[in-house]
C-alpha cells in the first residue's frame, strides 16, 4: 500500500500542516494582523514557486513551506 511504504513522510508532513494550521488559527484567535499577513505572504510565494515548477514542466508537488 502506497500509503503505508510512504507513511514517515506522509506523517511528517501532516504534523507540518497541522502546525501550520495551529499558527494560523493562533493569529486569527488573537487578531495578530502581522502574522496574518506573513503567512498569506508566504502563501502567496508558494503558489509562485508551484506556478514556475508546472510551468517548466517540472509538475506538481512542492511541499508547504519549500
Amino acid at each position: 500500500d502506497i500509503y503505508l511504504s510512504n507513511r514517515d513522510a506522509l506523517v511528517e508532513a501532516i504534523d507540518e500542516a497541522l502546525r501550520a494550521l495551529a499558527d494560523v488559527r493562533t493569529a486569527l484567535a488573537t487578531a495578530d494582523a502581522d502574522a496574518l499577513a506573513s503567512w498569506n505572504e508566504r502563501a502567496r510565494e508558494d503558489r509562485e514557486k508551484l506556478t514556475k515548477r508546472e510551468a517548466f514542466g517540472a509538475g506538481a508537488g512542492l511541499a508547504p513551506g519549500s
